[in-house]
Order: C-alpha cells, then structure tokens, then sequence
C-alpha cells in the first residue's frame, strides 16, 4: 500500500494521476464529451421554444382572424408534429453517431 507508483486503480495517486499530461489529457476527453453531447443540450430549448413560437402564431392569427380557438389549435397540431419531428431527427442521428462509434 506504501508504493503509489504501480497502483492503477481510480483512486489513487500514482504517477497516472500528476502531471501537465493527465491534465491535458483530461482537457481533451472533457471537450471531446461536450462536443459529442453539444447537439442534445440545446434539444429541450429547441422543443420549447417549437411550441411556443406554433401556438403564438396559432394565437395571433385567432386575434386577427376573429376565430378563437381554431387557429391556436391548429397551431398546437402544427407545433406537435414539428416536435416528434425534431425528436426522431435527434434520434436517427445519436442512432448514427452509435454506429459509427462500435465501427471504429
């Protein structure tokens, strides 16, 4: 238990876990995990903000065209769609990322 040096485990304090190098090293997986998870980070704003902007113009158009709540609904079905769309859209592509991952 005396000598850190052979010690490998992820507790330790051996040379793996000192140094500019491991640091660096750290750096890199650390960017590399948030590039690769960029996409996804923003998805749930994007949803949000889908609705919203579908169901305000929904909302406006209902205010001008005197027909409440017709075009707010439509504009809600049209919000919907566009979001299981984005959804799927997401999915084929972490679903294609996967797969080139396992080819590497």
């Amino acid at each position: 238990m005396g000598d850190d040096a052979g010690d490998t485990g992820p507790y330790s304090q051996g040379r793996h876990s000192k140094g500019p190098q491991s640091k660096g090293r750290q750096d890199e997986e650390r960017q590399s995990a948030l590039k690769e998870a960029g996409p996804y980070l923003t998805l749930g704003l994007e949803l949000g903000f889908t609705m919203i902007v579908w169901s305000g113009i929904g909302y406006v158009l209902d205010i001008w065209l005197e027909t409440l709540p017709w075009c707010t609904l439509a504009g809600v079905f049209v919000g919907m769609f566009s979001l299981f769309r984005q959804l799927l859209r997401a999915a084929r592509k972490s679903d294609e990322a996967s797969k080139r991952r396992r080819a590497e």
